[in-house]
């Protein structure tokens, strides 16, 4: 399986009815285009939420970033080397500060003069750890129309948080963000009372292909939330 899917949901205090579409929307646009940045190659991105939760999922995610081939410009080739071909002190010290070797850098013209070039080949690191940046970047980001601060941190959100469930396939993505630390335990609704109080893990129910947002809706209705309001 090449593919993998993610979620993130932010549990907080109650958002104000009339900022939840702009909400969903923000997170779904600024989401793809982060994902995007970070070389995250991506199906499709969904946003769905109540009052209490604001949910990103992403279906079809890559295992891994996409590589990327940089080339970084350096000194102009005539400081680089002495007239015999020699690596200068300067190219010494262009290659050295991008981990390569001299004998690695390739001379290239720019403008009216030839430079040397680092050619570097940045291989793609596995979306579990990218998300892990990303998703506290993606919630950093969202609009605040009444942004507030709680306890002891200076993070800006509307609501309080009081959760961050984060899961790239069947693994829980690390981070923390305002003194929260993410995991795989979701709120059930306030008034139900069949799981006791406090939070709870999100249950899959033991399928093979794990995370899917059908598996996501069925594991909170089982809470008593019903998460897409278009249902």
């Amino acid at each position: 399986m090449n593919k993998l899917n993610a979620l993130l949901e932010i549990g907080c205090e109650e958002i104000p009815a009339r900022f939840m579409p702009g909400f969903l929307k923000d997170l779904e646009e600024i989401a793809q285009e982060k994902l995007r940045q970070e070389r995250l190659v991506f199906s499709k991105v969904e946003t769905l939420g109540t009052y209490r939760r604001l949910t990103l999922y992403i279906e079809g995610l890559a295992k891994r970033q996409t590589d990327l081939e940089e080339e970084i410009k350096g000194p102009p080739a005539d400081r680089a080397f002495d007239p015999s071909g020699k690596p200068t002190q300067a190219a010494l010290g262009f290659a050295r500060s991008q981990g390569i070797t001299p004998d690695q850098l390739v001379v290239k013209a720019f403008g009216k003069n030839d430079y040397v070039f680092a050619r570097i080949l940045r291989h793609g690191q596995p979306a579990e750890k990218v998300l892990a940046s990303l998703f506290p970047d993606i919630i950093s980001s969202l609009y605040q129309p009444l942004a507030m601060r709680w306890g002891n941190n200076d993070f800006k959100f509307i609501r309080p948080i009081h959760w961050l469930v984060a899961l790239c396939g069947n693994k829980i993505v690390k981070f923390e963000l305002a003194g929260i630390k993410s995991g795989n335990k979701t709120s059930p609704h306030r008034y139900f009372k069949n799981v006791g109080t406090g939070l709870v893990p999100v249950r899959f129910g033991g399928q093979p292909q794990g995370l899917s947002l059908h598996s996501y809706k069925k594991a909170l209705a089982k809470l008593g939330v019903v998460v897409d309001q278009n249902e």
